[in-house]
């Protein structure tokens, strides 16, 4: 089955039962089964591998066995690309969603309950137990743990506050993000319903960079993190990811034309020499998040049209890695989540070891043992909550 079939397939009413199926990371609302791409998963997956391996110190590590400096450049995927990433995924999934179900069903409106209850359920749980198992770790680390910063973290608006950013898990900032993302989401939706898709793409781009305009204008620098990344800034990128979700199911033969590609190579390059140029004045920190979001589309819309060619693949390494690494898509939320104050437990296990030989295999063992025990979250945690989420 071609990738216009699977995508524009799960915008209809009517799908066959012999359509591929897929699974669980993208919600399409259908009763009794759930759908989503394989590369979708591929996707989540090698974003959330890649801040691990950055977290890890993967990078350094090799530099250091090898001599050769070129390693580094393993690093810069996790901590540059990656959290973009995860934000055009997240435009694009839940869009797709929720368009899906509003086709299917012939509403006119977005259900605002069911909404809140499935973004509720999917997000909220996991959070809540990865938030108690990073404040654990930190306090069995001896480090204090403040009453203001744990409640903050509750209400999960962390990416609000500077001291509360990056104080208990370095990476739950960008939940926070997301789920403010959520929360104007059905607002964006009700003027696609109403205006179209490319007038509500274009007001909301226009608030975004009115936002970071505003904030680049008002901020001194250094540019503090909340500012940076402030959700509103953030919008155009998160909303590109939205547009290509329904630009793929609507008219996917675009999506494979050169001019799509040759746009792509220039939008990479005209940002690259951007950043190269200007990386550190306040305008650049505050447009550099919905820009980074913006040029992932391309690699995520060449994943999404590889959709055949990853169900087609019967080399056996090839297939296991595929395999593997959507299955840490499956598990990506957890991964992500969880693989900061993992890291701090296997560091912990091994601060008395002298033995070189015993810390290069704890570091070696460590890596695939963390990434057992987030499929282990996966199983225990996120799945039992998912059955709460409704049709």
């Amino acid at each position: 089955m071609g990738v216009d079939a699977i995508i524009a397939g799960a915008l209809r009413s009517k799908r066959s039962s012999n359509d591929a199926a897929a699974p669980p990371s993208l919600e399409l609302h259908q009763p009794g089964r759930r759908q989503s791409l394989l590369a979708i998963d591929l996707a989540r997956g090698l974003a959330a591998l890649s801040v691990f391996v950055y977290h890890y110190g993967v990078a350094g590590a090799l530099v250091e066995l090898t001599g050769i400096s070129a390693f580094r450049w393993v690093a810069i995927p996790g901590a540059r690309w990656a959290v973009p990433f995860f934000f055009a995924i997240s435009g694009f999934c839940i869009h797709l969603s929720e368009i899906s179900f509003l086709e299917r069903t012939g509403r006119q409106s977005l259900d605002l309950r069911l909404y809140a209850r499935r973004r509720f359920w999917r997000i909220y749980p996991t959070y809540a137990f990865a938030l108690l198992f990073s404040c654990t770790i930190v306090a069995l680390r001896g480090e204090s743990l403040g009453v203001r910063d744990f409640l903050i973290h509750a209400a999960n608006l962390q990416a609000l506050d500077q001291a509360a950013f990056n104080s208990i898990n370095v990476v739950l900032w960008s939940v926070s993000v997301e789920m403010l993302l959520y929360l104007i989401y059905p607002v964006w939706l009700w003027l696609r319903l109403r205006v179209g898709l490319i007038g509500a793409f274009s007001i909301g781009c226009g608030i975004s960079l009115a936002t970071s305009a505003i904030v680049a204008t008002c901020v001194e620098t250094p540019v503090p993190s909340p500012a940076q990344w402030f959700f509103v800034n953030l919008w155009a990128g998160w909303l590109a990811g939205a547009a290509l979700a329904e630009g793929m199911t609507k008219r996917p033969e675009l999506f494979r034309t050169a001019t799509w590609w040759i746009v792509g190579v220039a939008a990479w390059l005209l940002g690259l020499g951007w950043q190269s140029f200007d990386s550190e004045s306040a305008w650049s920190l505050c447009f550099n998040g919905s820009l980074l979001t913006v040029l992932t589309l391309w690699p995520l819309s060449g994943m999404v049209l590889a959709e055949p060619w990853f169900h087609a693949v019967r080399q056996p390494v090839v297939k296991y890695a595929i395999a593997w690494v959507g299955a840490c898509g499956l598990c990506s939320y957890s991964l992500y989540l969880l693989h900061e104050p993992l890291i701090h437990v296997r560091m912990s296990l091994v601060a008395g070891v002298e033995n070189m030989t015993l810390r290069l295999a704890a570091i070696v063992v460590g890596f695939p043992a963390i990434v057992g025990c987030c499929w282990l979250s996966y199983v225990v945690v996120e799945l039992p909550f998912m059955k709460y989420r409704g049709k």
